[in-house]
């Protein structure tokens, strides 16, 4: 491992599907790992993170754990039409895939500023951005929401070394995608967790620095 002390990085929705593909691939890399989300899941900390004051406690327990590295993934779906989408449905996938990623980085940039060394890592989706789908059209607007959300703040901070960029999956293995977004074609296959959490591991070390504002696809089949 290219850097002279252990890495913290703190994963939102890390016990499962690509959050658990990135947990376990920072901690075969010595990476130290914190995982928040929901209190069903295997979490270090149980977090609503569509409540900011619950946000705000779990800063406050995370003072003294030093952060390195923010990994936004938490997020949900449901498939809506659009002219049925209610304010509390939109509400809420707003609040969970959008206005979490703006609080946590909120809570935890300001100390990779002051140490002159950080990552802020959000994980999107080719829906919203790429490719359109339908009966989701609340869940595209968030996650197209996050790439200018990471290109507009990485202008912002402008420090080689404290560097903000997203992720964008596709047709990849998880629960939700053959649940919601993707079905892999005939004779294809889906990829995998792992194909996500590599280049989000190449963007946590040091040979990374300098590379901010970017959007990573990562293709399924379906792409291909």
């Amino acid at each position: 491992m290219e850097e002279s002390r252990q890495r913290t990085a703190l994963i939102t929705g890390g016990c499962r599907g690509i959050g658990k593909g990135i947990t376990k691939i920072l901690r075969d890399n010595n990476f130290k790992t914190i995982t928040v989300g929901v209190s069903h899941c295997d979490n270090d900390y149980n977090v609503d993170l569509s409540i900011p004051e619950e946000i705000d406690r779990l800063s406050e327990q995370l003072f003294d754990h030093n952060i390195d590295i923010l990994i936004n993934n938490a997020g949900i779906v449901n498939q809506t039409e659009f002219l049925n989408i209610t304010p509390q449905v939109l509400s809420k996938i707003i609040n969970v895939n959008l206005s979490s990623v703006f609080y946590m980085t909120q809570k935890f940039l300001p100390n990779m500023i002051k140490q002159g060394w950080g990552r802020v890592i959000t994980v999107s989706s080719l829906v919203g951005h790429v490719v359109g789908h339908k009966n989701l059209t609340h869940y595209g607007a968030t996650k197209a929401g996050l790439v200018g959300f990471t290109k507009c703040l990485a202008d912002e901070i402008n420090n080689k070394n404290v560097t903000i960029n997203v992720i964008l999956p596709g047709c990849i293995n998880t629960r939700i995608n053959k649940l919601f977004l993707f079905r892999a074609p005939p004779g294809t296959r889906y990829g995998e967790v792992e194909d996500v959490a590599q280049p989000v591991l190449d963007l946590c070390l040091d040979s990374s620095n300098g590379i901010t504002g970017k959007c990573l696809q990562v293709l399924g089949s379906k792409y291909k």
